[in-house]
């Protein structure tokens, strides 16, 4: 007997963009667990979600204004599909090179955090950042 007080999800927001059916989606946060890098770090993007598709592209969406951010197109390399079949976001910290202050001081080495998102097509995976 079914559990009355199950209740499904609904849907809440369509993201509108791609022309071919959508084959994976990714999430800054979907690995913390896996990353050596604490969850705070990869929460920084939390706003953003990555998708791949039939139609070669990779989208990354802003998720507050539901509409893509960057579209990546898939090189079209002969003899092989560019359906982008996954796609990942990897975090990492970058340290900015030292500067000097007004007094000519070293200053220490600021760090930052940027990200790379990797999308595979064919037999080809692409970084960008």
């Amino acid at each position: 007997s079914a559990d009355a007080s199950y209740s499904p999800k609904v849907q809440k927001r369509t993201l509108k963009g791609h022309r071919q059916p959508v084959l994976c989606i990714s999430h800054p946060g979907d690995h913390a667990k896996y990353s050596s890098i604490t969850d705070a770090h990869l929460q920084h993007h939390p706003s953003l979600l990555l998708s791949g598709s039939e139609d070669g592209t990779a989208r990354l969406w802003d998720l507050r204004t539901r509409k893509t951010a960057y579209c990546i197109v898939a090189p079209v390399i002969e003899n092989e599909p560019n359906d982008v079949t996954a796609v990942a976001f990897h975090p990492s910290i970058i340290e900015d090179r030292q500067s000097s202050d007004e007094s000519g001081d070293t200053t220490k080495p600021a760090s930052r955090l940027d990200c790379m998102v990797y999308a595979s097509s064919g037999t080809n995976v692409y970084g960008y950042d």
